[in-house]
């Protein structure tokens, strides 16, 4: 079942975050805070935040989280987003979506990401993106939901892709 987000999964969706993030080792405590803080809690605490969970047995399995659009100011502060500018003009809202390992591979990925898209576009947005390196599983997934490879860029000598999808 696809709910809106609400304080009761935030320890589901910490587990989640943890178990599928690609960074692992951290030289200390507060490295992993601050990590946990700019890649999760900023986007459930943003005032323009679009948060769904996917849930089985009143427990989140899965979530999407995203920014419906970004000031001038925090475009130009964030470390990735001040390289795609001009992209963001045509795709101003932004996702991340994370499912247990436990329940990958069955569609629900898919629905939650039409859920996110509906809620979205009937709230005028322009365009959906995201950033991933170029070389992740997960662009086959995105790339199975209409989303489209916009630009690659180098950036801190990663390879990161902004891939997009208009509103229809």
């Amino acid at each position: 079942m696809i709910q809106e987000y609400s304080k009761e999964f935030y320890q589901d969706v910490v587990e989640i975050f943890w178990i599928t993030s690609a960074k692992k080792n951290f030289e200390s405590d507060q490295e992993k805070i601050n990590f946990q803080h700019k890649y999760l809690d900023d986007y459930l605490t943003h005032k323009e935040k679009v948060c769904l969970v996917y849930t089985q047995n009143q427990k989140a399995i899965g979530y999407i989280i995203g920014v419906l659009s970004y000031t001038e100011l925090e475009i130009n502060q964030h470390a990735l987003l001040k390289h795609f500018k001009n992209e963001l003009k045509d795709y101003p809202t932004e996702l991340h979506i994370n499912f247990h390992p436990n329940f990958q591979g069955g569609g629900k990925g898919s629905q939650l990401i039409q859920a996110f898209e509906d809620k979205v576009f009937t709230k005028n947005s322009k365009g959906i993106f995201l950033l991933t390196g170029a070389q992740a599983r997960n662009v086959h997934f995105y790339l199975k939901n209409d989303y489209l490879i916009i630009c690659e860029k180098e950036i801190n000598g990663l390879n990161i892709l902004f891939m997009g999808k208009c509103s229809k």
